[in-house]
């Protein structure tokens, strides 16, 4: 009795570390899948920040994690555009704009950014808005222009700001600010605006634009 038992533990534990083959006698990873994969039911992350990578093949059909900015930033590729557009009764606030090196999303009607990673000294932003359209409570076809600045620390860089705190996105408005990371040399495009959708809902529009600095 006592063997018999020994034998199967020793069955058990060789199983667990085997690899694994489907459609295949010889796997050469822990799990060889030869044939299709078809899985249902998938959650829709994509406004997550919490989802950073997607799954990529190479040549053998080997199956590993690639991070999203590292095909994103693929500097070969001129321009990066990232955008979230939606018809909702207000501005939502989860809805994360992740462009480059900054993020950015609408919040009660505002437009809000930070950075994506600590910066090693603090951070001065300027840079210039354009607003047309509904700019104020009283004007439904108009135009202004403001030079604006934000900062950021080594504390707060992670803490989303107000962009232009003198307008606010209201129906009929579209604006657009352009930035340079400093010490960076790209350039960022954002445009925001809110459009009659029906006579309950807004079209709202974020979309960030990063131009990649020509190499030398």
């Amino acid at each position: 009795m006592k063997k018999y038992i020994t034998s199967i533990v020793l069955i058990v534990s060789t199983s667990m570390f085997a690899q694994v083959g489907i459609g295949t006698e010889t796997p050469t990873r822990l799990l060889d899948i030869n044939g299709n994969l078809r899985v249902a039911n998938l959650q829709d992350k994509t406004n997550s920040a919490d989802y950073t990578y997607v799954l990529a093949a190479d040549d053998d059909n080997n199956i590993d994690k690639v991070s999203i900015p590292a095909i994103i930033e693929d500097a070969t590729k001129q321009v990066q555009i990232v955008k979230n557009i939606y018809n909702a009764t207000a501005t939502d606030n989860t809805r994360i704009v992740q462009c480059g090196k900054l993020s950015f999303r609408l919040e009660n009607s505002k437009i809000y950014m930070k950075l994506n990673n600590e910066p090693t000294s603090a951070i001065s932003f300027v840079y210039g808005g354009k607003r047309w359209g509904a700019i104020s409570a009283s004007t439904t076809i108009g135009y202004s222009y403001s030079n604006l600045t934000l900062n950021f620390s080594t504390a707060d860089w992670n803490t989303y700001k107000n962009i232009d705190t003198t307008f606010s996105l209201r129906e009929g408005a579209f604006v657009n600010y352009h930035f340079i990371v400093p010490g960076d040399g790209d350039m960022y495009r954002i445009t925001a605006s809110q459009l009659k959708n029906d006579d309950k809902t807004s079209n709202y529009s974020l979309i960030c634009e990063r131009f990649y600095k020509t190499e030398e």
